[in-house]
């Protein structure tokens, strides 16, 4: 036997070691440990000749197991790779089509899995394996028309996630240690409306005369606290009464509230805060605080839900002046009377209250911004505005910290804290995509590459801020990973390896809050770009790939639309002038394609 031989088959033998081990730490579930043990056995293998048959195949086998391990770890493009390489080493094996298809199914890419599975029905070995493939291929076909579905209303989702998470405590489920901090704090905040909405329900009634009879104290007060706690429990229920629904009845408990404590003279749109605490400080100085405290305590908490109702109405512009009319009279208050105490003048006056305040009021403009279309209706929501609030949260947060419990840490700190790093995310998204930052050209247009890089900065921070178990968490760090994509730089690793954080991110909230959305413009701009630095990849395939092949970068990301390309012209780089193709710093152009109806 030649050493050549010799060697071969030592590197055969321990690629075989290895494949067995990697199996075994497989089925016990430890997937990083079996794809390193995949790939050592691929580069074992790798180093003899693979040019046999059967070399070929038991290479195929290997880059098949580590799809899989790959796929149980969010690795979907390494994944993918590795199909597409067992793909050509043994193309007439449907084990890869499988992998492939196994990969487009996390992903929820539900038509490439359908194509991918009958694609390995066609190859099936047996009848078995070809009846596995083709109902798999049947239920991706239904997953794909269920994508159209309806969403849940907003109470009905309130309803399901506080239904789930009962249902996870009942069966056992220990939110601290499973670390479901976002849903306790969802939930504890929904249970304190459902509880204030039930007493609203049962307690405010209108008499034939038209008279209005409510309770008091207001069940509007708490309502108030759980909005604050955390919005995603405020759910309104169709009620009881099928004449008197229970949305009718808090806006007559409003009323009602307004009419009876005598608050009507302070709602008026020109009334000025601080003329409403000196008018409050003259009854305590010569009444005491008994009924000051009650009627500030529905003034403040009132206008407060008022506003609410109007920000998921989308009525931004009241719901902004009903919130900046709320936090004037916090701040003055508190101001005026910090020497006094909690007992006497109320808990509405806790900073943790006025911190949210502000913090619905900086998403409420930062959302009135980005649904505005003209240029006087932006002019309602200034972006200076926005930062100036958005400093002042962040300075509020790191002077005075709320309390260490994990539902107020996370409702008080940490959800404001995320709110402010998303507006300053948003004015410097803004300002990088003003004409006067822009690179145009014929077919589109570049945004300002050092502004786009410090919005997904502001994107990441927020990405880690939130705990496992938050929906918000992917949509940020998949916000960040696009925007470093439009600055530019970022490389095949680094892409595949945000990529896999974001969408295992995902997964977590599902167990509670549902089924995550998907089909946001920056994941689909990240799925996009993944797609493209594959491509690029499988072209030298199955060779083993390099390290230094994932360190090629991407170039800055433009937004092009189709309509504006020139006759003739059908690549977008074909309308660049020479030198600014040269210019651009990368190897790999990827484009962000733009429709008329918005992103592609």
């Amino acid at each position: 036997m030649s050493a050549s031989s010799a060697a071969a088959d030592t590197a055969s033998s321990t690629a075989q070691l290895l494949r067995q081990q990697g199996n075994v730490a497989f089925g016990s579930s430890r997937w990083l440990e079996a794809a390193n043990l995949y790939t050592r056995a691929i580069e074992d293998l790798s180093r003899g000749d693979v040019s046999a048959a059967s070399s070929k195949e038991d290479l195929a086998a290997l880059f098949s197991n580590r799809a899989a391990a790959r796929i149980k770890l969010f690795q979907l493009d390494l994944a993918l790779l590795d199909a597409a390489a067992a793909k050509l080493l043994n193309p007439t094996w449907s084990r890869p089509l499988a992998r492939e298809a196994e990969a487009h199914l996390v992903l929820q890419d539900h038509s490439a899995a359908r194509a991918s599975y009958t694609a390995a029905a066609r190859l099936a070995e047996d009848d078995a394996t070809r009846t596995r493939f083709t109902t798999s291929a049947t239920s991706a076909a239904a997953s794909l028309d269920a994508q159209g579905a309806s969403l849940f209303g907003e109470a009905e989702a309130a309803v399901t996630f506080a239904e789930r998470y009962d249902n996870y405590v009942k069966a056992g489920g220990d939110p601290e240690k499973d670390e479901l901090v976002s849903a306790a704090t969802a939930v504890y905040a929904w249970t304190t409306a459902a509880k204030a909405l039930e007493q609203l329900d049962d307690k405010l009634d209108v008499k034939e005369s038209g008279e209005v009879e409510a309770s008091s104290p207001s069940p509007v007060l708490d309502l108030a606290d759980a909005i604050i706690t955390d919005a995603r429990g405020f759910h309104v229920p169709k009620g009881k009464s099928h004449e008197l629904p229970l949305s009718e009845k808090l806006r007559l408990q409003l009323a009602w509230d307004a009419r009876v404590l005598e608050l009507d003279q302070y709602l008026k749109p020109a009334t000025v805060p601080r003329d409403v605490i000196d008018s409050f400080d003259e009854q305590v100085q010569r009444e005491g605080w008994q009924k000051p405290k009650i009627a500030l305590a529905h003034l403040i908490r009132g206008s407060f839900v008022a506003a609410y109702v109007n920000q998921i109405q989308l009525r931004a512009v009241e719901a902004a002046s009903q919130y900046r009319f709320v936090l004037g009279l916090l701040s003055e208050g508190r101001a005026r009377w910090q020497d006094v105490a909690e007992e006497d003048k109320g808990s509405t006056f806790r900073f943790t209250f006025e911190r949210k305040v502000k913090m619905h009021l900086i998403d409420t403009l930062v959302d009135g911004h980005f649904r505005s279309s003209t240029p006087d209706e932006r002019a309602r929501f200034p972006l200076l505005e926005v930062q100036g609030l958005a400093e002042q949260l962040m300075d509020d947060c790191n002077s005075e910290k709320a309390p260490h419990d994990p539902v107020s840490t996370f409702a008080f700190q940490v959800q404001p804290v995320v709110s402010a790093g998303k507006a300053f995310a948003y004015a410097l998204r803004t300002r990088a995509a003003l004409p006067e930052h822009r690179i145009e050209f014929v077919a589109g247009h570049w945004i300002n590459c050092g502004l786009s890089k410090a919005a997904a900065r502001m994107y990441a921070t927020a990405g880690q801020l939130l705990p496992r178990d938050d929906p918000e968490k992917a949509v940020n760090l998949f916000n960040s990973l696009a925007f470093d994509l439009r600055g530019g730089g970022v490389t095949f690793d680094q892409l595949f390896a945000r990529a896999t954080e974001a969408e295992a991110a995902l997964e977590p909230p599902e167990e509670i809050f549902g089924p995550s959305p998907r089909l946001f413009d920056s994941r689909q701009l990240v799925r996009h770009a993944c797609a493209c630095a594959r491509d690029s990849l499988v072209a030298h395939l199955p060779a083993r790939l390099s390290a230094s092949a994932f360190q090629l970068v991407i170039k800055p990301v433009p937004a092009v639309f189709p309509d504006r390309l020139p006759t003739g012209r059908e690549r977008w780089e074909d309308c660049l002038e020479p030198e600014l193709r040269c210019d651009l710093p990368g190897d790999l152009a990827v484009a962000e394609f733009v429709e008329a109806s918005g992103r592609s």
